[in-house]
């Protein structure tokens, strides 16, 4: 069976979001540096690895330092353009849940560096 490089990410973050709960998966993960690639991905054309990064950025954010380090890799800037690149509602509805987890958890620094980027954007 031949897989297309699309089909092995979406079946890697399922995997992924399975075991992601667990607070040593985050640490084991965030320490190989993922929240640069889920940044990048956020941006990508393919709804369903948009909808998963988003996913896993927004679960990675629970925890404070990794909400920091996405926040240092200008998070905003990737949700607010993978919310207009997008047309998928899953996909959108993903987004939008990691932006109200980044907002729910974080500093009112962080929900004006939002509404600034975003206001940039519209």
């Amino acid at each position: 069976m031949i897989y297309d490089m699309g089909s092995i990410q979406i079946e890697a973050f399922d995997l992924l979001l399975n075991v992601l709960p667990r607070m040593e998966v985050k640490t084991a993960i965030v320490s190989t540096g993922i929240i640069p690639l889920l940044i990048k991905l956020i941006v990508g054309e393919n709804a369903d690895i948009v909808r998963r990064a988003s996913q896993t950025l927004k679960s990675l954010c629970e925890v404070m330092e990794y909400r920091c380090a996405a926040i240092d890799n200008k998070v905003f800037d990737a949700l607010t353009t993978g919310m207009k690149q997008i047309i998928n509602k899953d996909a959108r509805v993903a987004i939008a849940e990691a932006i109200g987890r980044l907002q729910l958890h974080g500093s009112s620094c962080v929900i004006s560096t939002f509404l600034m980027t975003m206001s940039k954007h519209l």
